[in-house]
């Protein structure tokens, strides 16, 4: 059984009103339930069913990215849902991921919520998409309290006071690409020093998945440079720690941070000075890894497994 089969053939195009009077807007999602699993050999525990993890991708990372990891999730025993906004092409010009995003999460969730008739979500955001995740619910933070029992933001931007538009482009030209191929270079040549570099086997499937999660990534990003532009404007601009402390302390959201500890675009140490004046220490893991390596690496899903379940102990 191919499950990353049922990823594909789950999913949906839904529309959704980005901007009030605007054209509607189309976005994919999915919702695999544990009915669906059962139907393919696969039994979810009853604590999992009908409370979906929601897991969505930050800038240039689309379902075909994620399906491997949703796949790893779901062979774990736990149901998944997910939504990818259009990246579109070169002369998509008038995306607003900024608008768009935060408003297709809305009505996926309203789906889940009337047509799927879930009880609970729990929300992975993988970077960018914190961003869509704290704006949503700090548009009407007492809708969604009793639906969303947690919250782990993955690699979170938004907390750097001293980043700006061209340094973080730098960081991604630079340290993601540029050093990342340069690193896997080395590696090749067994003088790098990736967790797997004296491991042939390990090390062979480790390089192929980097500069393939390298390329992949670069590649999406510069095919709408616009919208990336977008992107990475907002990422500068926006910052979450005062959103973050309303929703934590006014309302008593369960949020929790999974970091990667050699995160090429986001330095880690800054996020954590943040963070740990924000959140206890237990809703905080770090890993090593790098920026999108639970999607195009496997080798820290486990870390994150254990973690996810550790936050769903706690009610």
């Amino acid at each position: 059984m191919d499950i990353e089969r049922i990823v594909e053939d789950s999913l949906k195009v839904f529309s959704v009103q980005s901007i009030r009077n605007g054209p509607a807007k189309k976005y994919k999602g999915i919702y695999i339930s544990s009915n669906t699993l059962s139907k393919h050999g696969i039994e979810v525990p009853e604590c999992n069913s009908r409370r979906p993890l929601l897991l969505l991708g930050g800038t240039s990372i689309p379902i075909s990215d994620r399906k491997e990891f949703l796949a790893f999730l779901l062979e774990s025993g736990f149901e998944v849902a997910s939504i990818e906004n259009s990246i579109g092409g070169p002369f998509d010009i008038f995306i607003n991921p900024k608008k768009e995003r935060p408003k297709s999460l809305q009505d996926f969730i309203d789906y889940l919520e009337s047509s799927e008739k879930i009880a609970r979500i729990d929300i992975a955001a993988q970077s960018y998409s914190a961003f869509e995740v704290i704006r949503m619910l700090s548009s009407d933070p007492l809708k969604y309290k009793k639906l969303i029992g947690s919250i782990i933001f993955i690699n979170p931007p938004g907390l750097n006071d001293n980043t700006g538009f061209l340094r973080h482009c730098f960081r991604f030209l630079w340290h993601h690409v540029t050093k990342g191929y340069y690193r896997m270079s080395l590696d090749l040549f067994g003088i790098g020093n990736s967790p797997f570099v004296k491991d042939k086997t390990r090390k062979k499937e480790f390089i192929k998945r980097e500069v393939h999660g390298i390329t992949t990534w670069s590649f999406k990003s510069f095919r709408n440079l616009v919208r990336t532009l977008r992107e990475v404007n907002d990422i500068v601009k926006f910052k979450i720690e005062n959103p973050l402390k309303v929703l934590c302390n006014d309302y008593n959201y369960d949020i929790n941070v999974f970091l990667q500890n050699e995160d090429q675009i986001l330095p880690v140490e800054i996020t954590l000075h943040k963070i740990r004046n924000l959140l206890p220490a237990q809703n905080i893991k770090v890993v090593p890894g790098g920026h999108n390596d639970l999607f195009f690496q496997k080798w820290q899903r486990c870390s994150f497994l254990n973690f996810l379940k550790d936050v769903r102990s706690r009610y």
